[in-house]
């Protein structure tokens, strides 16, 4: 008896995998046949899949294996990066991944030296190692490898030469990372690094040999983002500037000012939805055991044009997901994923920096309409990590 398979051409195989709208349900697709998996590979899904964010958990800070919770099925998806050799700049797989043994370094002692943190954008992890400092952007569906060049002495050893050196030094810094392009799709984008409690902006082009900084008169920035064709970046209270798209960044110039709308405490984030710039800020409140939690959302339509900004309760059928990764939103997709809600993770890690002890992490589904938390996403294992706090990775089409 011939097998049932392969009475079916390989175009039908295609096609039926191209209408797949969840990624979840698109990798087991691959997994029934070598037919296809033939057709996964060839499939061309980016008009019929759905986006349904993952939420990175905490683990422990030295392993290579990495766990994704799915909102859609609400399993939880173990994924195994490729594991490098401990000799430094040799890898197990081939030369595309010889610079993972600086995404791995080998443990060194009790106190956890080789511990790494991640960060997120546009469905790629970013990692920064303890030892060294280095950056490495890896994505986790096809393992592919991207190495930055380091920073410069003049950009990175200033600030790290007074410092007395702790196993945690490194958690200060960096803060957030966002691309400009996915580099699954092209070789031709850019990588934005913001400072924490700095002035300073770092930007890499894809293919550069060195990282190219933007000083500014401003105050501490408290995100990034890029929106139609420019990154733009928001001062802690309020300050929206642009900055342009390439490595060195262009003269920022002031967009808009909505330090009037600010409170404190608070943190700030940019997100571009379906065309438009919103401002989202997150004010927080002070608890009796000196920890800070969620007290409301506020969301500002920005025009980039003119600089006005609107108060809005309507994000329309979007949410948006904020965080330790770039900030940013998906059409939704209800039950899964609710319209005009915010998902947000707890990334005011100051507390988890200062402090020997974790003993909460705020995270839940925000309706900004009823202005109130209505839910959380996620109650289960792996919630707090003090150097890989929970993230949201946008999910690959």
């Amino acid at each position: 008896m011939a097998n049932w398979s392969e009475l079916i051409p390989l175009d039908i195989w295609k096609k039926i995998a191209e209408s797949i709208q969840f990624h979840e349900d698109f990798n087991v697709f691959g997994k029934v046949c070598s037919d296809w998996r033939k057709a996964m590979k060839i499939a061309n899904r980016s008009k019929s899949s759905i986006q349904t964010p993952w939420l990175l958990l905490a683990e422990p800070p030295c392993t290579s294996t990495r766990r994704f919770y799915s909102l859609y099925n609400r399993k939880v998806l173990p994924v195994e990066l490729p594991k490098p050799s401990t000799t430094p700049g040799q890898a197990e797989d081939d030369t595309d991944n010889m610079t993972l043994s600086l995404l791995f370094p080998p443990d060194k002692d009790e106190d956890g030296l080789g511990d790494w943190r991640y960060y997120s954008s546009r469905g790629w992890l970013i990692s920064v190692t303890q030892l060294g400092l280095n950056i490495t952007l890896v994505n986790p569906i096809t393992k592919q490898v991207v190495q930055p060049p380091p920073f410069p002495d003049h950009i990175f050893g200033s600030r790290t030469r007074s410092w007395q050196w702790q196993p945690n030094s490194y958690l200060f810094m960096y803060d957030k990372f966002v691309l400009s392009e996915d580099p699954s799709t092209t070789k031709d984008y850019v990588l934005a690094m913001k400072f924490p409690a700095s002035v300073d902006l770092a930007f890499w082009k894809s293919g550069d040999k060195q990282w190219n900084m933007l000083n500014t008169h401003y105050c501490h920035f408290s995100d990034i983002t890029f929106h139609k064709g420019e990154f733009y970046a928001v001062e802690q209270f309020g300050k929206i500037i642009a900055v342009g798209n390439s490595s060195p960044p262009a003269t920022p110039r002031l967009v808009a000012n909505l330090m009037f709308q600010c409170t404190s405490p608070h943190l700030s984030y940019l997100v571009e939805s379906a065309g438009t710039l919103l401002l989202i800020f997150r004010e927080l409140e002070d608890l009796e055991n000196k920890t800070l939690e969620l007290k409301c959302f506020k969301v500002w339509e920005i025009n980039v044009d003119t600089g006005e900004a609107k108060e809005t309760t309507s994000l329309g059928n979007r949410a948006v997901f904020l965080g330790h990764n770039s900030s940013f939103s998906v059409e939704a997709c209800p039950p899964i994923c609710r319209p005009n809600c915010i998902y947000y993770t707890d990334n005011y890690d100051h507390n988890y920096r200062f402090s020997n002890t974790i003993n909460r992490c705020d995270m839940g589904v925000y309706d900004i309409s009823l202005d109130r938390k209505i839910e959380e996403f996620y109650q289960g294992p792996s919630c707090l990590s003090k150097s890989t706090l929970p993230l949201w990775v946008e999910s690959p089409n």
